[in-house]
């Protein structure tokens, strides 16, 4: 089956926004580049019905193999319910506005909810799982005008909206969907990669150049990164620290993100797992944008390379850094220049660091003399475990068993949690074998590293007030509560919720992660990488 490469361009240039037309220009030129046919729905065109059948057309065309993106430039808008009135629906609704928005005749709300936005994007994804949704547009608009650019910068925004004219709309809407259908949510498709120009509170900004040209400033810096990384094997969660920088050099309060499987390649479904975190260049000094939330450690040595490296090579490296102070959220450093490439310099975008040398504790570990020969060598560079020596108070975290052509790591009370088997009519896979069972160890210690997580620094604690509920579900409804005591008990087939509820009166953002018996962490809210945002007195 042939692939092609489809794209959709959506510009609505509602009420003051001037920038719209140069958007789609730009982002129809980047596409190109990489190979898109391109579609559009610019201008006029770009009403309610207007944005809604291009979109099903472009479904309507794709085949399973094609590689689909969809960009859209314009005002968007959020409009949600009184606090403490959610009764167990939506609190807030996220919206894009086409040109007729204010068309007298549509009798009600005539923007484009969530809602709909996640009905076309999960239509999509049935035809390919290779969707990347581009929004430049803000979610609400908090601000006139930015500060220190006058009358040369704008807001993506709209005017208040009324939460019941969008209830409305919904009941209205729900009737016309298929019942199981509906509702479904524009942050729970996991096939969609949604590239967006603000966190969902923020404001996103549209500003005149030099030359008095008037675009969206995340357009801008995205069409600049997608130029630069053209023929790069980059992936969104890296193109995206660079975006950032350029947004917020002008743009401190806008916060361009990606959602979704961000660690995709461009307008691909491969993957690049990468360990690089992003450094920078802050007053002068080395910020790595990492702390001990991450498990940075004072001492902790880096190699530092630039935001083009898929992965660590030395032949890329610009410097080291060694950690000399640690906060929560960020960790400073100090450089060193590298004797393979001294006269480099950390470009002014940042930079990418990855993690060579660790300063944290490693976890102890035993094993029988049968396999000490086999793991040592594993053991030894390992990050994360060690053995335990024999003088050493205390026991280890897990200890190696072999039994038989059987070899795995069990808990210290005895509990198998993997066991692999040695096949000795196939020699050449054991030492495969011998560094996936380290490999398990160090996931298993990896795991006790965020369990056993404590902050010990006063000025850093946050002194929240979310209430977090984990019941049963039984026939769609939240039934028991559980303890959390550990007495409860939950069989293979049945779900569970979670409830949370921020009964402070600051904003929080919550990550969700769940550890299974194997130490294999996993994000729960994958579709909040930064965080379920909660304002106070809100529920999720």
């Amino acid at each position: 089956m042939t692939q092609t490469k489809r794209a959709l361009v959506i510009t609505s240039p509602w009420g003051d926004l001037r920038g719209t037309e140069n958007d789609g220009r730009c982002m129809q030129s980047v596409l190109a580049q990489y190979g898109f046919q391109v579609m559009s729905c610019h201008g006029s065109q770009a009403t309610r019905k207007g944005i809604l059948e291009a979109w099903q057309h472009l479904i309507s065309l794709t085949s399973s193999e094609d590689f689909v993106a969809i960009y859209y430039s314009g005002h968007g808008g959020i409009v949600e319910s009184p606090v403490n009135q959610e009764d167990g629906k939506e609190w807030r609704h996220q919206f894009l506005v086409p040109v007729d928005f204010e068309d007298p005749s549509s009798g009600g709300f005539n923007g484009i909810l969530d809602v709909e936005l996640a009905q076309l994007l999960r239509s999509t994804t049935a035809q390919t799982r290779n969707v990347t949704v581009i929004l430049d547009c803000c979610y609400s608009g908090r601000m006139v005008r930015a500060p220190g650019y006058g009358e040369a910068a704008g807001p993506k925004q709209v005017p208040s909206v009324r939460y019941q004219d969008v209830a409305q709309f919904l009941t209205t809407y729900a009737k016309s969907v298929p019942k199981e259908s509906c509702p479904i949510k524009w942050d729970e498709d996991p096939d969609a990669v949604r590239v967006v120009a603000t966190a969902p509170s923020e404001t996103a900004w549209e500003v005149q150049d030099r030359e008095g040209r008037w675009m969206g400033s995340f357009t801008s810096a995205l069409a600049q990164v997608l130029g630069e990384t053209h023929n790069h094997r980059i992936p969104w969660r890296t193109s995206i620290l660079r975006v950032q920088d350029l947004v917020q050099k002008d743009f401190p309060r806008q916060h361009p993100r990606v959602e979704g499987p961000h660690t995709r390649l461009h307008f691909s479904l491969e993957e690049v797992i990468s360990d690089g975190i992003h450094l920078k260049i802050e007053d002068g000094r080395p910020v790595l944008q990492a702390g001990r939330v991450a498990h940075v450690s004072e001492g902790d040595i880096y190699a530092v390379t630039g935001l083009d490296v898929e992965y660590f090579s030395r032949e890329r490296q610009i410097a080291s850094c060694e950690i000399i102070n640690v906060n929560a959220f960020e960790a400073e450093g100090k450089l060193s220049q590298t004797t393979s490439n001294p006269a480099q310099e950390l470009p002014s975008e940042g930079a990418l660091a990855f993690l060579q040398q660790s300063a944290r504790y490693r976890w102890p570990i035993s094993a029988p003399e049968s396999v000490l020969p086999f793991i040592s060598p594993n053991v030894h560079q390992s990050r994360f475990v060690r053995f335990l020596d024999e003088n050493e108070k205390g026991s280890a975290l897990i200890s190696v068993y072999h039994r038989e052509n059987f070899i795995g790591i069990q808990s210290q009370n005895g509990i198998q949690l993997t066991t692999r088997f040695l096949d000795p009519d196939c020699p050449t896979d054991t030492d495969h074998i011998y560094q996936a069972v380290v490999a398990d160890a160090d996931r298993l210690a990896c795991a006790q590293n965020l369990l056993a997580f404590h902050n010990n620094s006063v000025d850093e604690q946050f002194s929240h007030q979310v209430d977090i509920k984990v019941g049963l579900v039984e026939n769609h409804q939240p039934t028991k509560v559980l303890t959390g005591s550990g007495r409860d008990h939950l069989n293979e087939d049945q779900r569970i919720y979670i409830s949370l509820r921020n009964d402070g009166t600051t904003t929080a953002y919550v990550s969700i992660l769940y550890i299974n018996v194997q130490g294999k962490i996993s994000l729960i809210s994958k579709s909040s990488p930064l965080g379920i945002e909660l304002p106070p007195q809100r529920s999720h």
